[in-house]
């Protein structure tokens, strides 16, 4: 939602009259909130705001398949990846010249329904692991922990 709300400032700044450098600080703060956001899991680390870093780890993930160094699905997730960017870059051109500085306001409205579907899963998963309400008299119910609960049910994180 921050990131959202930050990409929504970024159109106000930019419709009110302010100079494109200073319209731009939102953003790029909205940047830095997206690639914090997302944690290495199993050893991969995916960059999503910078496309350059994206094509390296692309390249390594493809060394490291090729020579057996690594599972193929790693490649994969680099690639695809890769590929939402360029797809997202050329998609913000479009939308840029046609609409200008609001059309920051499509990727506010896409990150606010994500987050929304995301907050959804994480509180239906709660309410699934939860059980039943505990009375005064009965004594707390102990479940199992799988450590794979605690991923996010995000991709790539499966």
């Amino acid at each position: 939602m921050l990131e959202a709300l930050l990409l929504a400032a970024a159109v106000g700044l930019a419709s009110s009259g302010w100079t494109i450098s200073a319209a731009i600080l939102p953003v790029v703060a909205a940047m830095g909130v997206q690639n914090t956001a997302l944690h290495p899991m199993n050893g991969v680390r995916l960059g999503v705001t910078f496309i350059t870093g994206t094509l390296v780890s692309l390249g390594q993930a493809l060394g490291q398949t090729l020579t057996g160094r690594a599972q193929p699905r790693q490649l994969g997730g680099h690639a695809l990846l890769w590929c939402a960017l360029t797809t997202g870059a050329a998609a913000g051109a479009t939308l840029h010249g046609a609409l200008g500085p609001v059309a920051l306001f499509v990727p506010a409205i896409l990150v606010t329904g994500l987050a929304m579907l995301s907050a959804l899963a994480v509180l239906g998963a709660e309410s699934r692991r939860g059980g039943p309400p505990q009375t005064s008299s009965s004594p707390p119910v102990r479940h199992r922990v799988d450590p794979r609960q605690d991923r996010p049910s995000v991709w790539p994180y499966y």
